[in-house]
């Protein structure tokens, strides 16, 4: 007798496929979500440098103030020339270099919808919330400030000095970690 027997598998064969990849997932999954949170911090932590750097080789090739501002509305960085009396005009009415295309440029970037300008922390004047404002001259040099930025629980730091030197780092700020006082770590005593 020949015996017709259905090629096929077994519903406990089915169940052990399902729930492997069911497990894999589970570990798998939450990783590259990390992964790409992550790599969007890292971005925008470049776009902030970029933007920037952008706004001191600007000034300094087109011989004009720059400022560097962010807008809350849209989460975006700009950095564009100043023009105020400060510039030497004095006036609205346009200049020879005003019909030059590069020293009108700007340089804006996007860094999402999460962050947002917190302060100014150790700029000669506070302030917070809405108004980042970094000037950087034609000569190369900035006025010195620490930004602050958050997205959901970093915290990021624009540091810009005299010189015009941009540095931008996760977490706290140089001004906020503690300084050793100069007796040294073993006794500090303030009586």
């Amino acid at each position: 007798m020949i015996r017709n027997r259905q090629q096929g598998f077994t519903l406990i064969e089915m169940s052990v496929v399902v729930v492997i990849v069911a497990v894999l997932s589970a570990i798998v999954l939450p990783r590259l979500m990390v992964n790409k949170r992550g790599d969007d911090y890292r971005k925008s932590l470049q776009r902030i440098e970029s933007v920037a750097n952008a706004a001191r080789d600007m000034a300094i090739r087109n011989g004009k103030t720059y400022e560097l501002s962010f807008d809350s509305s849209s989460q975006t960085l700009t950095a564009g020339p100043v023009e105020t009396e400060e510039q030497g005009t004095g006036s609205n009415t346009p200049t020879p270099n005003d019909d030059d295309q590069s020293a009108g440029e700007s340089k804006s970037a996007s860094l999402g919808a999460d962050w947002s300008f917190v302060e100014m922390v150790n700029s000669t004047s506070q302030s917070n919330g809405s108004q980042l404002l970094i000037r950087f001259f034609a000569d190369g040099s900035a006025e010195a400030r620490d930004a602050k930025f958050e997205s959901g629980d970093v915290e990021v730091h624009l540091t810009v000095n005299t010189l015009g030197v941009v540095k931008v780092k996760r977490g706290a700020s140089e001004s906020d970690t503690a300084q050793e006082w100069e007796a040294g770590d073993l006794e500090q005593r303030t009586n």
